[in-house]
This record gives structure tokens, C-alpha cells and sequence, in this order.
């Protein structure tokens, strides 16, 4: 399996994920020859399984979910898709074959919000016998969160980053230089990830970066339209527009009316992004040498176009139903009797949280939440890879947990077992900081018997884990095991205990250098235990 982890390191996250700082730097794959598939495959003790989960591939396993290319896996994302993509291809080398249909990939339909039919980008007047783009939304150009739905026609200008500061020195909007015109601008502000950076508080985002004072500013300078372009610190790939932005999930069912929030609402000037690729076009220029010139000068730089170069941008809201996924894996039983075992956790995070955050693209890359159960959940599933319990094992991976647990419920209402022939589900969610010896496993209050078994097993495998199972009851109902809770399902969630320890959640610092990779193991074996406990020796409490 880590064969294939090491590989996958190299040729995805590697290429799509640059480091920016010391702290967000991808490690070379480990070299420890790890066990075989094949030789998991002769498991046939909960000893031998227990042996196959490591301190170590659980913080490998971290360090690609959370990787910078992953981009915080939020919901709807192209993050979350490499992020499942991993996952997928871990569960074939393991041998594993899809709980429903031939892919694990189960649809999840969600309400979103999308660019209406009416939103465009055109340009126009490029250079004699040069092609007029045909560009595609969502892929060439996306409509940002906030924008009033508004045209603008014009002459481009590129003004470096929307910024007017006179006290960090740094002035990019002339009005000379873009009244009437439609103005370009990258993410973020100046040495963004430059820890070093004196100017602009660092790698700490300022009210510069948010797209909101950048509209703001461009308006004051009398310019029509902005235009934002992805700044390679954010975004590798050349040939996609600003993440996080559509199709915007809709949890809450505003619909277009959400883009006036006081949150998201941006000023009297339509607002959009496009591509470096596409800004390239345009200017006639390579944009990416365009940003690292400009930094390693640290002074403002404008381009403009070619004389009759012209950009027409359109914004216009729509609702609109997508499929996203959860993903499914089947461990069979020897002899199904149409029992499950249900096991869990949550692969989305928050990624550009640009609710949260004012559109300053700051990410969240989710580490701890929940990377680390996701990978857990993978250990598990190479330790019981090639068994054949006595009751069928379903693993669910989920989506959108994040923004109300959506993936959960809806495998809920359209589960692949029955509620009624479902033992239990067990689900993990964040295992991999704060104390390193506790443990929290929510749910247990009212359940003695189960709690009796999980007691015996912590001692049967001489786990190091200190069980704390009275703390956590404000949480339970904010993780996915909840949603099996409601539908009547005993539903159990390990949990790293003292979530007012944890002082990176939901925050960038949750970076995958830091997380507890034993912590994580301890945790995943304790699980495995109970695992092992009800599916292949047929314990019910």
C-alpha cells in the first residue's frame, strides 16, 4: 500500500501543491519497506491487525490529505476530489471493491449556487489571427462570491494586488491609470507566505487581502469592473480561477439572495476571477513571472493590454442542484446473514473558508479536521484488508460534514443496508491532538454494556489511551455518527478529547507537520479492537 502512497505523493500532491513556507513543506516519501498487501492478507488474529497500524502511515497519510494541492477539501472542491481520488486508489491496492455499483463513489445531490446562464466573460481584440477563447465557466472564469449581479465592458489594466497603503508603501491603484477601465488584481497581498516579511504582518493575512477592501478600492479609483487572478501561493495550476467559489454550497437554502449577506456582499462593481492562463492571453504576458518579479522587487507594477483589447464580464446568480460524493468501500462477510457494521469519517474540511474570512483566501488545510480520521479509517482498512468477518464491514468516507453533515444524512435517507440490520456505527473524527494519552469516545453515556466491552478491550490490547467518556455530549451531534444516531443506529465517536486544547481548529495553522501520528495509531487500534470485537467474534452488548 505505501508503494502506491509514495507514488501518489510524488505525482499529485508534489506537483500540485507548491511549498510556501518551511511549515507547509511536502517530506520526501519514507524509504521504510512497509508490509505488503499480500502479506496482510494472512491476518487472521486482531494481534496481527493491530500490528499493521503504524505512528507512521498514519502521519503519511495525513501529510497527503492535508497537503497545500488538497487545498482544505471543502465540499464541491477539486481538493476533495484529489483527496478522494487517494483514498480510491489506497482501497484498490488493498484489495477492496465497491459497496454499491462499480464505483465507490456514492452521489450526493446538494442545493448550490451557481453562475447563472447569463454569466459571462468575453474578450475581445486580441492579436490578428490569434483565436478568440472560448472560455468555460467554473473552469476558465467564476464568478466571485458577493459580486452585485452587474456588467462591465472595458480596456484591461493589471495593477498588481487592488492594494492603496501608504503605511506599508505599497500603492497600486492610480486613478489616472484605471478610471473607466476593468481592472485586474491578484489574491492576497504581498509576500503572503514569506514568514519573514516585514511588511503586510507576514504570512498573517491583513484587511488587504479581503476582496471586499480590494472592490472598495477599485471603486474609489473609479474603475468599472475587478477581475481576480489566483496568485500561484494559493493555486499552482495555471489554468483555474480562483477555488472556493462555485458552485457554492447552499446549506441554508438562501439561495442568490445569500450573495448580499453582510458577509459576502462586495461593492457596486461586478467581480470575478479567471485563470493566469487566461490573464496571460490578455496581457500578452507570462502572469506567474509577472507575480514572482514583482515580489522579488517588492514594488508595484502595472501592465496593460494591447491597444483595442477588450473584456466584457457579466455576473449573474442562479440556483442549481450538483452531485458531489461519498465514497463507499465493502469488506464482505465469509457468509452474509444482512448484518453491518457501519465505520466512518468525514474526508471534507472547510478549505477557503471565505465566509469565515471576508474572501481573504486564507487556508485551512485540516490537518486534525479530519485528515487524521480519514487516514485512520485507511490503517483500519489495511489491517482488516483480505479478512472475512463474520457480518459484512461498510467504510464511508463523507462529504459535507463541514456544513451541516450532508454526506451522513444523506446516506441516511438512501442508505445501501437497511438501519434495521445495522449493528453499529462507529465514526472517527479528529484523532490526532491535544493530549497525547486521552480519548474521547462520545455516545457512551446511556450504553454500560458497550461501555463494559470498550474497557475490557482497552485492556486486552494494553492500549496507553486514557478514556474520558463524559466529556464530549455538546459535541456528539456534530459529527457524522450523529446523523445513524437519529435514524436509531448505536453510533459511537472516537474523539481526541479536550477540543479547548485544540488551538489550531478550523485554522490554518492545522498543518499535517504537526499532528500526533502515535496518538493517531493508538486510537485507530482501540477502534480496530472494537471492530474486531463485534464483526468477526460476535460480540453484542
Amino acid at each position: 500500500m505505501k508503494h502506491l502512497l509514495n507514488i501518489f505523493l510524488l505525482a499529485v500532491v508534489s506537483l500540485l501543491a507548491p511549498a510556501t513556507s518551511a511549515a507547509q513543506t511536502t517530506p520526501e516519501p519514507t524509504t521504510t519497506e512497509p508490509t505488503t498487501t499480500a502479506e496482510r492478507a494472512g491476518v487472521t488474529t486482531l494481534e496481527e491487525a493491530l500490528a499493521t497500524i503504524t505512528e507512521s502511515d498514519c502521519f503519511d497519510n495525513v501529510m497527503i490529505l492535508a497537503a497545500r494541492g488538497m487545498a482544505g477539501r471543502g465540499t464541491m472542491t477539486e481538493g476533495f476530489g484529489r483527496a478522494a481520488s487517494f483514498v480510491e486508489s489506497q482501497l484498490e491496492a488493498l484489495g477492496y471493491k465497491p459497496a454499491q455499483g462499480e464505483s465507490f463513489r456514492i452521489p450526493v445531490t446538494l442545493s448550490c449556487i451557481v453562475g447563472g446562464e447569463e454569466c459571462s466573460f468575453l474578450i475581445s481584440g486580441l492579436k490578428e489571427g490569434e483565436a478568440k477563447p472560448e472560455l468555460e465557466i467554473e473552469k476558465d472564469f467564476v464568478p466571485v462570491l458577493g459580486s452585485p449581479e452587474l456588467m462591465a465592458r472595458g480596456e484591461p489594466v493589471f495593477i498588481g494586488y487592488a492594494i492603496n497603503s501608504k503605511k506599508e508603501k505599497w500603492v497600486d491603484l492610480k486613478e489616472k491609470s484605471v478610471r473607466g477601465k476593468v481592472v485586474f488584481a491578484f489574491t492576497r497581498e504581498p509576500q503572503a507566505d514569506d514568514p519573514k516579511a516585514k511588511t503586510f504582518d507576514g504570512t498573517d493575512p491583513t484587511r488587504y487581502s479581503s476582496v471586499q477592501m480590494k472592490a472598495k478600492e477599485v471603486l474609489d479609483a473609479g474603475g468599472i469592473g475587478l477581475v481576480l487572478v489566483p496568485d500561484p501561493g494559493i493555486l499552482e495550476q495555471e489554468d483555474r480561477p480562483m477555488p472556493g467559489m462555485v458552485p457554492y454550497v447552499d446549506s441554508r437554502g438562501s439561495g442568490p439572495s445569500l450573495m448580499k449577506s453582510p458577509q459576502l456582499k462586495l461593492h457596486e462593481i461586478p467581480v470575478m476571477s479567471v485563470s493566469r492562463a487566461v490573464a496571460s492571453r490578455i496581457f500578452d504576458t507570462d502572469i506567474t513571472a509577472y507575480y514572482h518579479s514583482m515580489n522579488k522587487k517588492k514594488k508595484p507594477k502595472t501592465l496593460t493590454a494591447a491597444k483595442g483589447v477588450e473584456v466584457l464580464l457579466g455576473v449573474q446568480w442562479a440556483a442549481k442542484n450538483r452531485e458531489t460524493f461519498n465514497l463507499a468501500a465493502l469488506l464482505p462477510a465469509a457468509e452474509s446473514n444482512g448484518e453491518v457494521l457501519v465505520l466512518g469519517a468525514h474526508l471534507d474540511h472547510v478549505g477557503f473558508d471565505v465566509v469565515q474570512d471576508g474572501l481573504s483566501m486564507v487556508l485551512r488545510p485540516g490537518a486534525d479536521d479530519n485528515a487524521s480520521g480519514s487516514g485512520a479509517l485507511l490503517e483500519v482498512a489495511q489491517a482488516l484488508s483480505g479478512t472475512r468477518p463474520q457480518i459484512d464491514i461498510l467504510f464511508l468516507w463523507f462529504t459535507g460534514e463541514e456544513l451541516g453533515l450532508l454526506g451522513s444524512r444523506d446516506y441516511c435517507e438512501h442508505p445501501i443496508f437497511p438501519h434495521k440490520n445495522t449493528v453499529a456505527m462507529f465514526n472517527m473524527d479528529m484523532v490526532g491532538r491535544t493530549d497525547a494519552k486521552k480519548i474521547n469516545i462520545g455516545g457512551l453515556w446511556d450504553l454500560p454494556t458497550w461501555t463494559k466491552l470498550i474497557k475490557s478491550l482497552h485492556q486486552r490490547i494494553g492500549s496507553r489511551l486514557k478514556m474520558d467518556n463524559q466529556q464530549g455530549r455538546d459535541l456528539y451531534a456534530r459529527s457524522d455518527q450523529y446523523s445513524f444516531h437519529q435514524a436509531g443506529v448505536v453510533s459511537l465517536f472516537f474523539f481526541e478529547a479536550d477540543l479547548e486544547g485544540n488551538k489550531v481548529y478550523h485554522q490554518p495553522g492545522d498543518v499535517p507537520e504537526t499532528i500526533d501520528g502515535a496518538k493517531m495509531s493508538e486510537i485507530a487500534k482501540l477502534f480496530t479492537a472494537l471492530v474486531w470485537a463485534v464483526a468477526y467474534e460476535g460480540e453484542r452488548p
